[in-house]
């Protein structure tokens, strides 16, 4: 990982967003789609304590009709649009005057081949203490912009929006 010096007063700030449905009543019919903030800065066994993480919204659910809408090309942009104006919407407050914010997104992580938000290591290898630093490709955004380009984001769990 570089060392990115402060600019101006400004620090790296790592704020991770995490979600996941969940079912409210005890019939599993009705469910909600809670997102929730935490900072990456904070050490891992503080971090994973309940009270560092926030709920910071719900997020619209888009329910189809049928199975045959279900998986529609035109339902999946729907689903998709509508979870990326919602992320924008939150993190507005965190775009600057020119409108430039840089984030990661990772989606599915449990069924990715790279599990890692910050780098490209294979879900097989994440417990092998042996690799050396040329086995580890960072999730940087050159790397992200030349899978997009080469028409490899799923390769690495990233979606053309």
């Amino acid at each position: 990982m570089s060392n990115i010096p402060p600019i101006g007063g400004s620090h790296l700030l790592s704020i991770i967003l995490y979600s996941d449905a969940s079912t409210t009543d005890t019939l599993r019919k009705n469910t909600l789609h809670p997102i929730f903030i935490t900072l990456g800065n904070i050490i891992t066994w503080r971090k994973n304590k309940p009270d560092v993480k926030q709920l910071l919204a719900y997020l619209p659910i888009i329910k189809a009709k049928d199975d045959t809408q279900k998986k529609s090309e035109e339902h999946k942009n729907i689903i998709r649009r509508t979870f990326h104006k919602s992320l924008k919407f939150l993190l507005s407050p965190l775009y600057n005057e020119d409108n430039v914010c840089t984030f990661s997104l990772t989606y599915k992580s449990t069924r990715s081949n790279h599990l890692c938000y910050f780098c490209l290591v294979f879900k097989e290898n994440l417990s092998n203490i042996n690799l050396n630093s040329n086995q580890i490709e960072s999730r940087s955004h050159k790397n992200m912009k030349l899978h997009y380009k080469n028409n490899t984001e799923k390769n690495v769990s990233i979606e053309k929006v």
